[in-house]
């Protein structure tokens, strides 16, 4: 459904910046952008990046920033941008390098980005872009009644703490753009790493930690029952599933989506970030505790959408193995994993069990390179980076079917 390549995309944004930022470039740097161009190729979904762009374009274009003409807040959202996707990482590329520092920061910063990755799985660019919208308003002047300052909101003492120089220009600024975003970035990844066995979604544990601190996401293993603090996260969490929401445009094998597996993918979505736990043979609401285990996640989401587009009612096995082991039919049926979809259903081996017999596990693939599982009682229900499936845990085997 792309009518240009995620190449042509990138190489059209390179050049738009290219204009705006004159100068600013050599002939070294040019060629770290075709790098960069080159390794995104096939990793980045032009519809998330260009959603997400002109969203930030639109905020800054609004505020009110003295001095500053309207080419100015264009150049200064492209900017803001750019340095998202580099904090962030750009999906699927590793992080280090790439098209934003060498497109933003030039030369000397570049080489000071590359050494420095602050990025990790739970701070995706997306999650990145609505946490900073949610303090600032993309505002990088701005200084809040508590003297939380510029556009990632840090108080003195935490960035003092925690800041690190983005920029290689041998400063750590508060007000400055480029220390700001990747501090922001760095800090919520180090906010990750200490919340990271806790059960639940990661992502709003995360946030969670960000506003509670880690031992009270940790004490009451997941978002604690704080009001202030899950206004903050369910203020974030919606703006960066909207800008997930296209990410089931196209699988991993670039196929596009249908509607059953974009709603499959949403319902899956919203029991993961509701926090819901892990529960043996759980597959949905009961009378005395919803939760669910792998498959049940899988049977409730199917069930669900299904439901939402009018579609008559199929049961699906209760098993992992059961469902793997099904005779293919027109409902529910084996496709192959290089054209992955989301919203197909993804059964996996693992090693303590081998290959001989059924699967063990079953995820759900959600687009862009990301699962929703029920993983276990102690990682509750979350969403993971696909290549998750592929660690040491994990055999090789992996096997898809789809549901129509």
């Amino acid at each position: 459904m792309r009518a240009e390549s995620p190449q042509a995309k990138i190489i059209g944004l390179a050049m738009s910046l290219v204009l705006l930022f004159g100068g600013m470039m050599s002939c070294g740097v040019m060629a770290a952008v075709k790098k960069g161009v080159d390794k995104a190729e096939d990793t980045v979904i032009g519809a998330v990046r260009n959603k997400l762009e002109k969203f930030i374009r639109n905020k800054v274009t609004l505020l009110v920033l003295d001095g500053l003409a309207p080419a100015g807040k264009v150049k200064l959202a492209i900017r803001i941008f750019d340095l998202i996707m580099l904090a962030g990482k750009i999906p699927g590329t590793g992080g280090k390098g790439g098209l934003a520092n060498s497109l933003v920061l030039g030369a000397p910063a570049a080489k000071n980005a590359k050494d420095q990755d602050y990025s990790c799985k739970e701070v995706p660019p997306t999650l990145l872009a609505a946490q900073l919208y949610a303090e600032s308003k993309y505002d990088p002047t701005v200084t809040s009644p508590a003297k939380a300052m510029g556009i990632s909101q840090f108080i003195q003492g935490t960035w003092d703490a925690k800041a690190v120089d983005g920029n290689g220009d041998g400063k750590r600024d508060i007000w400055d753009i480029e220390d700001a975003i990747p501090s922001a970035a760095k800090y919520d990844c180090e906010l990750a790493k200490s919340v990271r066995g806790v059960p639940g979604d990661p992502i709003r544990n995360m946030l969670a930690a960000y506003n509670a601190g880690p031992y009270a996401v940790i004490h009451h293993k997941g978002v604690p029952p704080f009001r202030e603090t899950n206004n903050y996260v369910n203020s974030i969490m919606p703006l960066y599933e909207s800008f997930g929401e296209i990410e089931a445009d196209a699988g991993a094998g670039g196929g596009a989506s249908t509607p059953l597996g974009e709603q499959i993918v949403l319902y899956a979505r919203k029991e993961v970030n509701a926090g819901y736990p892990y529960i043996w043979g759980g597959d949905g609401p009961d009378a005395n505790e919803r939760g669910y285990d792998c498959s049940g996640l899988v049977i409730y989401a199917v069930k669900q959408a299904r439901q939402k587009l009018g579609l008559p009612a199929i049961t699906l096995p209760r098993t992992s193995q059961a469902q793997w082991s099904a005779a293919d039919n027109s409902h529910f049926r084996k496709v192959d994993y290089s054209d992955l979809r989301a919203g197909d259903i993804i059964y996996l081996w693992s090693t303590r069990v081998g290959t001989s017999g059924g699967p063990d596990h079953v995820v759900i693939y959600a687009g862009n390179n990301e699962i929703l599982e029920a993983s276990s009682p102690k990682n509750g229900l979350r969403k993971m980076p696909l290549n998750s499936i592929h660690d040491n845990y994990w055999t090789n085997k992996i096997a898809v079917k789809r549901v129509s």
